[in-house]
């Protein structure tokens, strides 16, 4: 009926190197430490014969520690919580079997700079596919990617110090793609 999987874990890194950019490029070198705590879960229940959904995660504090002015902040680039819901149904059949499925991902906010300037907001995504797994050896994949066109930055500049607004008041973030449409054939002998 269901299987959960479930991982605490701390984890702590000593003088790792940081470097930061200016806009006007000079360039700063730091050492940084931090400390993360968190869980990972994934849980799958299957209340129906070949229907399942799968709920996983992981919630996280990731801290700088005896790091001078960054103690206390925010690691960069770490959210506080991802989390997916992917429910998917299964259709055997005497051709082989036929599976749909999607996964709604939210990502929380987080900073992309390690002085937590550059606020990244939270945003979730729509995918969808389908697949077909044919007794003949052939594998037919269709993936849907960000279904909803939904906005929001995966990570900004890390590498630009302060709020990495140039004089334009113009910040450098890597956006999420636009939604995509993949198309694959598979052959298995």
């Amino acid at each position: 009926f269901y299987t959960a999987y479930l991982s605490l874990y701390t984890n702590k890194l000593k003088n790792s190197q940081s470097q930061a950019f200016s806009v006007t490029g000079v360039s700063t070198s730091f050492p940084s430490s931090s400390q993360s705590t968190g869980l990972e879960f994934e849980t799958t229940v299957r209340p129906v014969k070949n229907f399942d959904i799968t709920f996983s995660g992981d919630i996280a504090r990731a801290k700088y520690v005896q790091s001078g002015a960054l103690t206390g902040k925010n690691v960069a680039r770490m959210p506080g919580s991802e989390f997916r819901l992917t429910p998917s149904y299964r259709i055997p059949t005497e051709l082989g079997t036929f599976r749909v499925f999607g996964t709604y991902t939210r990502i929380a906010h987080r900073y992309s700079d390690a002085p937590n300037t550059q606020f990244l907001p939270g945003y979730g995504t729509l995918d969808l596919g389908a697949s077909a797994n044919l007794a003949d050896g052939l594998d037919l994949r269709l993936s849907i990617t960000n279904v909803t066109n939904a906005l929001g930055l995966t990570e900004g500049n890390p590498r630009a110090s302060g709020s990495g607004l140039n004089t334009s008041n113009v910040a450098m973030a890597r956006p999420l793609f636009q939604r995509a449409i993949q198309a694959s054939v598979g052959y298995s002998f």
